[in-house]
């Protein structure tokens, strides 16, 4: 039985480091070719592009880790 001296959930701590592991195996995912771009907004101080950077960064490794096949910024014909 757990006591008071001895916490049986995670400290934040343990959770942030987690959870940077987490992203850097993520950007180690991440196509070398585009990743100073997306670096570049990750580190924005601009709130939309780092919140849309972060996005775009779970969302690449949701769709690869359900083996999609992606293309980062890809080119559309007829495209302004």
């Amino acid at each position: 039985m757990p006591t008071f001296d001895q916490p049986t959930e995670p400290s934040a701590q343990q959770i942030s480091r987690s959870a940077q592991a987490k992203i850097e195996e993520w950007l180690r995912d991440y196509p070398a070719k585009h990743l100073p771009e997306l670096l570049g907004r990750l580190n924005s101080k601009v709130d939309i592009l780092h919140t849309a950077a972060g996005f775009e960064l779970l969302l690449h490794a949701l769709f690869r880790q359900m083996d999609f096949s992606l293309t980062i910024h890809p080119s559309i014909s007829d495209s302004a």
